[in-house]
């Protein structure tokens, strides 16, 4: 889209909008929970000149309201124009576009953006900041930015009041009981007494957490039942988070009695049907928490991708045995280890029974590993493209394309080996599918996305400490001469591997105490 299309829609419609009416009226349609009508009316916009004053509020309504596409498409001519624009983009500009980067899944390119920018006159690029950790789990790196943010002396009472409920919830996470107990007390009091009834429930949720992993199962079903008042029927995510909060409550509270489990596994249902993951694998969890149920944890641990989360569940469930470093997976049954008629080794890029396969470390070979990193949750578009592509900006015109093209031939292969997997897309995300008589090997110490660091792993697992040449690497890497020889080098100079020899009798090995 040429940079200036964005401000140059249908003039002669233009002057008919008051777009500050239209942005106040879309706020109050995203905060009663109405997304199908903030939709209709951002499709309506889509034929009008938006002017660019306005441009980073729609953008932020646009993400707020469930069409974070519509946000990146109006932004994106401002951000990365094809031409220089005679106004560049401003910091809320700027701001909007990294938040919006952050739903679609590119946290990399969103992350360069935000930590770029001023946030002294706006507090909210912290905030912002703060999510893109939140994504990953990494509540202890948020805790100091959201203190930046709560000291900013230009916030409302409301943006302080949203900032102290996002610092209550890093502290539950980390399981910092007395500062959860000084944030959590206040903010209770000043929701209620401000009547922002909907951050009153959540905050109320929020103190049930807290109670529940402190086994005050009474106190906490008060609070939840104070919570459900607030809400007082509102058609919110809150509502659902509410009746997942108190299945969980009665499952522990009973000790998993059949009832209790019954009502665990409707939430999960529906958590499914609203494309909620984390609920699936939070049920999970406390499914294998309240039952020892050393499997189902192990698919709960072993199917998450971040280390701190693996980290927390750890240390609630206190495993007494050790987590296996490898697993045979299929998207039925994630912790089977029986035995199947093809076992593709993701890490390798081929099936156990083949001498060679995909190219380690290249496009193909990363969809796949993509793809399996997650157990529960479908990876997006934006993510496999920040991640499959690392050098350049996401576009949400020729992106997507992209990607599809690069699943595209891990479809072909997977066809052309007869393995019996499927890749599904549905709006926006991709997911594996299927499996049969076919398991992924899935390595549980290796997630490092890095092409190199792949594929030095992969020779240090052929080889160990003994000599190899340029040739023996090819084999394994299934390299040219050429590019295993530029690999090699790179590793020398990462002082990984030594040299020994010359000529056609020279050979390398991994030095001591490195990989």
């Amino acid at each position: 889209m040429h940079p200036l299309m964005v401000l140059k829609y249908v003039k002669r419609k233009a002057y008919k909008l008051n777009f500050n009416k239209i942005i106040e009226k879309l706020d109050i349609l995203i905060r009663q929970a109405e997304f199908e009508k903030v939709t209709n009316e951002l499709l309506k916009l889509k034929e009008q000149n938006i002017p660019r004053r306005h441009i980073s509020q729609l953008a932020n309504i646009a993400r707020r309201g469930q069409n974070n596409d519509f946000a990146l498409e109006i932004l994106n001519p401002i951000i990365r124009p094809q031409t220089p624009l005679e106004s560049p983009a401003n910091i809320k500009e700027m701001a909007e576009y990294g938040a919006s980067l952050t739903r679609a899944g590119v946290l990399n390119e969103s992350i360069n953006i935000l930590e770029s920018l001023d946030h002294s006159n706006n507090p909210e690029v912290l905030l912002y900041r703060c999510i893109n950790h939140f994504q990953i789990w990494e509540y202890e790196k948020a805790i100091p930015l959201l203190h930046k943010y709560l000291d900013s002396s230009i916030l409302s009472d409301y943006q302080a009041l949203v900032g102290k409920v996002n610092l209550v919830s890093s502290y539950m996470f980390l399981g910092k009981g007395s500062e959860i107990k000084l944030v959590l007390d206040e903010i209770i009091n000043e929701a209620s007494l401000r009547g922002h009834n909907l951050l009153y429930s959540i905050i109320l949720q929020l103190s049930a957490q807290d109670k529940i992993l402190n086994e005050q199962f009474d106190l906490a079903k008060s609070d939840l039942t104070e919570s459900e008042k607030a809400l007082k029927g509102s058609q919110h995510i809150s509502a659902f988070y509410l009746k997942k909060w108190q299945a969980i409550l009665n499952l522990l509270k009973s000790k998993g009695d059949k009832n209790s489990v019954i009502q665990i596994k409707k939430i999960q249902h529906e958590a499914g049907l609203l494309k909620n993951w984390e609920t699936i694998r939070e049920c999970d969890f406390y499914l294998s928490y309240i039952h020892r149920n050393d499997e189902l944890f192990n698919q709960v641990y072993l199917g998450t991708p971040y280390v701190q989360y693996r980290k927390r569940v750890s240390e609630i469930y206190k495993p007494n045995f050790q987590i296996p470093t490898s697993i045979k997976w299929t998207m039925n049954n994630p912790h089977s280890n029986n035995s199947y008629e093809y076992e593709l080794d993701v890490n390798k890029g081929k099936l156990t029974s083949q001498v060679s396969g995909m190219k380690v470390g290249q496009v193909m070979h990363k969809s796949l590993f993509l793809l399996t990193r997650d157990f529960y949750k479908p990876i997006q578009v934006g993510e496999l493209f920040s991640q499959l592509f690392q050098d350049d900006h996401f576009n949400p015109t020729t992106s997507p394309e992209r990607v599809f093209k690069a699943i595209g031939r891990l479809r072909n292969w997977l066809k052309e080996n007869n393995i019996p997997i499927k890749i599904l897309r549905t709006k926006g995300e991709y997911r594996l599918s299927g499996g049969g008589n076919c398991c992924l090997i899935i390595s549980t110490e290796e997630k490092n996305l890095d092409r190199f660091d792949l594929q030095i792993t992969e020779l240090f697992k052929e080889f160990s400490y003994l000599p190899f040449t340029v040739a023996d690497a090819c084999k394994v890497l299934g390299l040219a001469s050429r590019t295993t020889s530029r690999l090699i080098k790179k590793a020398m100079e990462n002082n990984n591997i030594e040299k020994n020899g010359k000529g056609k009798a020279t050979k390398y090995k991994f030095r001591k105490n490195i990989v």
